[in-house]
């Protein structure tokens, strides 16, 4: 478990980084990101947040393993799995990343990313 005051600065850290993520500044936000998790390893935000931009950045296999650590905690939100279902679909391992497109479905029905995701999936299995 991270200490109380480094997991204050991890978030703080944070929000500075979905600031220059949200700007498109992808190597501003990555950097915020690892420093978060330099002061606290285990959190999920930062876990998340890096495995976005890792994934954006076309290393979905790094990004995998990222969500991975950050699953548990992160279990009742629809982006998370949205994002780790994104992921796993473009690192090929498309029945997990159904599950977790199925999941953030269950928990945000109108979530368009994965909608999106999950056809690209389904279109390409009916081709195969």
């Amino acid at each position: 478990m991270n200490p109380p005051a480094k997991t204050g600065e991890a978030r703080a850290l944070i929000a500075q980084g979905l600031a220059h993520h949200r700007a498109g500044r992808i190597e501003d936000a990555e950097r915020l990101y690892r420093e978060a998790l330099g002061r606290a390893p285990l959190h999920p935000g930062a876990l998340h947040y890096l495995g976005v931009v890792l994934h954006q950045k076309g290393d979905s296999k790094a990004a995998v393993g990222l969500f991975e650590k950050a699953e548990t905690p992160l279990r009742e939100n629809a982006g998370f799995h949205a994002n780790f279902g994104a992921a796993l679909k473009d690192a090929d391992r498309w029945e997990r990343a159904k599950k977790h497109l199925h999941r953030a479905l269950a928990l945000g029905p109108d979530h368009e990313e994965a909608l999106f995701n999950l056809g690209l999936i389904l279109m390409g299995e009916r081709d195969h």
